[in-house]
């Protein structure tokens, strides 16, 4: 092989090492069930142009945290597609309404992946 064939091929390899290095980076810091309960709730979820497109999950309040903006919120079953029951604590995108919120409140919220986290991008009380 010739020496400029061989150095491009190191080249290409390289850039390609740092792609999924990168890659790898960015996926180390999403939680891996934020990821696979997004897209087992929202199959759709990187397709919405807006957030108001997307699909509305009951939750129960489980705890508020105005200082870090999240909420902790738990989900009962849902059966399709089949997911179990779980808790789990979510950034939200507008803490200002935190406030009205507190442990065992019924609501129903919707969740996005914003650069790379799951987070929840309106919540509403449940009727």
């Amino acid at each position: 092989m010739r020496p400029r064939a061989i150095l491009l091929a190191a080249l290409l390899a390289a850039s390609q090492m740092a792609s999924s290095f990168a890659e790898a980076a960015w996926v180390d810091n999403v939680p891996a069930h934020h990821r696979v309960w997004l897209k087992t709730v929202d199959p759709q979820y990187q397709t919405w142009r807006s957030n108001e497109e997307r699909p509305w999950i009951p939750a129960v309040v489980r705890e508020v945290d105005p200082a870090d903006a999240a909420l902790t919120i738990t989900h009962g079953p849902i059966r399709r597609p089949a997911m179990k029951a779980m808790t789990m604590r979510l950034p939200v995108t507008d803490p200002s309404h935190l406030g009205m919120l507190k442990p065992g409140d019924q609501v129903q919220i919707q969740a996005a992946d914003l650069e790379g986290r799951i987070r929840i991008v309106n919540v509403r009380m449940q009727h």
